[in-house]
């Protein structure tokens, strides 16, 4: 251990190098946290779920209770520290009809909404109606659907759900 000692006391370049390779290892690291810290406020993120609305009735006279699937919803939730304005939210299918292109699914007469500014933390959701969804599935039962959702600066959020005959058979139960 002394013949290390007294080495590295006749050679002070040895040292030197040593302590400069530490104090730039040092500053890598204390300028990698700063540009971290400097694009926090400016993080974008957007959490995608989905689930059936189902609707509870109990007669008045029997006190039987009734449940029917109404329908399915598409939330998007903000989960990044900045606004997001959503152009589209709801479903995508991407079927061998469709070359292999995911297209969005957005109704004829109404507007399924989710659309507008979600500010951090909030939710924002898209309904789609059980017979405009069965309808549409059964023409394309083997597509594969996603939630979907984009943005006005063109970042596209997409997350696997299933095929469309599963999705029909849920929403038939």
């Amino acid at each position: 251990m002394s013949e290390i000692i007294n080495w590295c006391n006749n050679n002070d370049g040895f040292v030197m190098a040593i302590l400069a390779i530490l104090s730039l290892i040092l500053s890598a690291v204390a300028i990698i946290v700063s540009i971290k810290t400097a694009r926090m406020p400016y993080k974008k993120g957007l959490k995608l779920g989905s689930s059936y609305n189902i609707l509870f009735s109990q007669h008045p006279i029997t006190s039987k209770v009734n449940s029917q699937t109404v329908g399915m919803s598409i939330t998007a939730v903000n989960i990044g520290s900045r606004d997001i304005n959503i152009s589209f939210l709801g479903l995508a299918v991407k079927d061998k009809m469709f070359f292999g292109k995911k297209q969005k699914m957005v109704g004829i007469n109404e507007d399924i909404g989710g659309k507008g500014i979600i500010h951090p933390t909030e939710l924002n959701e898209a309904n789609y109606n059980t017979s405009d969804l069965i309808l549409a599935f059964a023409k394309i039962p083997n597509a594969k659907v996603y939630m979907y959702a984009t943005d006005t600066e063109g970042k596209s959020y997409c997350h696997f759900i299933g095929k469309a005959k599963s999705i029909i058979r849920n929403l038939s139960v």
